[in-house]
């Protein structure tokens, strides 16, 4: 299995690879198809940037995952086990990332193809120069805190296209990832999850009164601007959710 751009050659030569993303993706968190597609299709280099994981498979062992066959008998065809979207955050741009609309096809959750994908993503990211990767969970802290995330203080970020929405009571998670100078000062003993990634904590400020009602928007960057225990992330930004 390997993450495949839905903006990339594979994707654009392998139709099918989009057409499950838009399936798993409207499965779990529906929505204006037009929407949909007009997000996935905006996957670009600069970010944001659709992913799948993917692999070419035989049509016939993998038929009782109730995806479409290839046109021709023994065509590669790939098969979508995950998809997740990387955004902009405006601050802090050539280091940092958001990590949304993270899940996993249903039927193959549990299997540990949830850590899969992440472990991926963030050596994707790391590769193009990322060293910290952000997001908001409603109700998987614990997978990942076990991968090595921890709370952080709010954020802002860009999700592009109509993916815009204010969080205002969310729980941030953020995960660095360190230079190789910092890396090589690791005591010997210390385990590094995720081939040598390390995390720190941010301490999370106390939950503050709610300011008053912003007024409209006048650009796509939106603050987010409470922190809180549960998030309450839904339509249209798809916060991470099943692994």
């Amino acid at each position: 299995m390997d993450l495949f751009t839905l903006h990339g050659e594979v994707s654009q030569s392998q139709p099918e690879i989009r057409t499950q993303c838009f399936e798993i993706l409207q499965a779990e968190w529906p929505r204006s198809e037009a929407l949909r597609w007009r997000t996935l299709d905006g996957s670009r280099e600069s970010l944001p940037m659709s992913l799948a994981l993917a692999s070419p498979e035989p049509a016939h062992p993998m038929s009782s995952l109730s995806v479409p066959l290839p046109p021709t008998p023994g065509a590669p065809y790939y098969v979508v086990y995950g998809s997740a979207r990387l955004a902009l955050i405006p601050s802090d741009p050539q280091s940092s990332v958001w990590v949304e609309s993270v899940v996993v096809r249903p039927g193959l959750r549990g299997r540990g193809l949830g850590q899969y994908l992440m472990l991926g993503l963030e050596g994707f990211c790391r590769a193009r120069g990322y060293r910290r990767m952000y997001l908001c969970t409603i109700d998987q802290q614990v997978f990942y805190s076990k991968l090595g995330y921890s709370f952080c203080p709010p954020i802002t970020y860009y999700g592009g296209l109509l993916d815009i929405t204010q969080l205002p009571t969310s729980t941030h998670h953020h995960r660095n990832h360190p230079s190789p100078k910092s890396r090589a000062q690791t005591p010997p003993h210390q385990a590094e999850p995720s081939d040598a990634l390390t995390s720190t904590a941010s301490e999370t400020p106390e939950p503050t009164p709610p300011p008053p009602p912003p007024p409209p928007p006048a650009s796509p960057i939106t603050p987010i601007n409470t922190v809180a225990q549960n998030c309450g992330v839904g339509q249209p930004n798809d916060s991470p959710a099943r692994q």
